[in-house]
């Protein structure tokens, strides 16, 4: 702007740019609720049960086979037995830890649960879901 005389090379030097601002997430996706959103729009899409676009212009009733007990006792379960233990100040390695998973009904293959992440509105990729990670080896019958 300077060189097109548009702007003052004193007016340029006073110019200060603003810092980035941290993006915010939608205070309704926070939680475990936004892990769950994202998860059911990927399998309505990707299984070519309704497009992106159309989905998104909303008024849809979306019926689910999660049990909202059940969420809530995976949730806690990972809280008390992973998360809670981490001492990110002491163990620099405990920053890195990342918890997922999902709970299957057995006897007819329906999702009841599903833990993605700490909180989908601080950290948006769903470890219950991602394909980069493999499934552990408990990921088998327990006969």
């Amino acid at each position: 702007m300077v060189k097109k005389k548009w702007l003052s090379q004193s007016d340029r030097d006073n110019v200060t740019f603003p810092m980035p601002k941290q993006a915010k997430g939608s205070a309704g996706m926070s939680g475990q609720r936004g892990y769950l959103v994202q998860a059911v729009k990927d399998y309505l899409t990707s299984n070519k049960i309704i497009d992106e676009d159309t989905l998104a212009t909303g008024g849809y009733r979306i019926t689910t086979t999660l049990e909202k007990p059940k969420q809530d006792a995976f949730v806690k379960a990972v809280n008390d037995q992973v998360m809670d233990k981490l001492d990110k100040k002491k163990n620099k390695v405990d920053n890195y830890v990342r918890a997922g998973g999902v709970a299957i009904d057995p006897s007819n293959g329906k999702v009841v649960a599903m833990y993605g992440g700490i909180d989908y509105t601080k950290q948006y990729v769903n470890n219950a879901t991602r394909r980069d990670y493999q499934v552990g080896s408990t990921f088998n019958p327990f006969v």
